[in-house]
């Protein structure tokens, strides 16, 4: 549900360039996702490679006769592919090149549609990389080995949210700048710029940058609330 909404928010934000450049970049933005999705999983998936923790968790599988890794396989691509459609969809809402008031209107209207699913997908993917890898400690009846299982698990779900809070300040930074430069540039009044961003909650009052913040930290608290039990 969280990734069809970082799709939806993404297209709709591609759709918005000129014809034809729209479907060359939506083309591109597709084959790319899923060139990441199938490439990137197979190198930095959490269960891949001959590490202890894959070790325990195939033998986990094995013993068990259940698919997890192959579960865990699927969510890990999926992962990459919202997230690069995150990317395009951002950048995407800054290629259309605002003229005036209205559209930079429409597309921070969209991009906050895009931050909000993509804020929340990432919260998912990492709550999922928890549970995946912390499943086995169920099973493990040892403290001696439910202890590696629940610290592994922690860090790597503190990893992925590590670097899912770097992908959600990267494109609120950018586009945002982006978004302002391009309507001063276009002769939009400063005053009607703040007011816009203000609206969708991307202004430069302390409540609104500590509510932005905020989300893009999310998908740190599994991995930091777990690392500290």
């Amino acid at each position: 549900m969280t990734f069809a909404m970082v799709v939806f928010a993404s297209i709709g934000q591609i759709l918005r360039i000129a014809h034809p450049n729209r479907w060359w970049f939506l083309a591109l933005s597709l084959a790319a996702a899923a060139a990441a999705g199938w490439f990137v999983s197979s190198s930095y998936s959490p269960i891949s490679g001959p590490t202890p923790l894959h070790k325990a968790l195939e033998a986990y599988v094995e013993l068990h006769g259940v698919d997890m890794l192959k579960w865990g396989t699927f969510f890990n691509r999926l992962r990459i592919v919202g997230i690069a459609l995150l990317v395009a969809g951002s950048v995407a809402t800054f290629l259309v090149e605002v003229k005036d008031a209205a559209e930079l209107q429409e597309q921070l209207r969209g991009f906050k549609a895009l931050f909000n699913s993509g804020s929340v997908f990432l919260l998912a993917a990492v709550l999922e990389v928890y549970a995946l890898l912390r499943w086995p400690v169920l099973l493990a009846g040892a403290d001696a080995v439910q202890t590696p299982l629940q610290t592994a698990a922690a860090t790597m779900a503190g990893a992925t949210g590590a670097l899912a809070t770097v992908v959600l300040m990267s494109v609120y930074i950018a586009t945002t700048q982006v978004l302002r430069q391009q309507a001063l540039a276009s002769g939009i009044e400063n005053k009607t710029i703040d007011e816009l961003l203000s609206k969708f909650g991307f202004g430069d009052l302390a409540s609104e940058q500590t509510l932005r913040i905020a989300q893009a930290l999310l998908p740190l608290v599994p991995g930091f609330i777990n690392v500290l039990k």
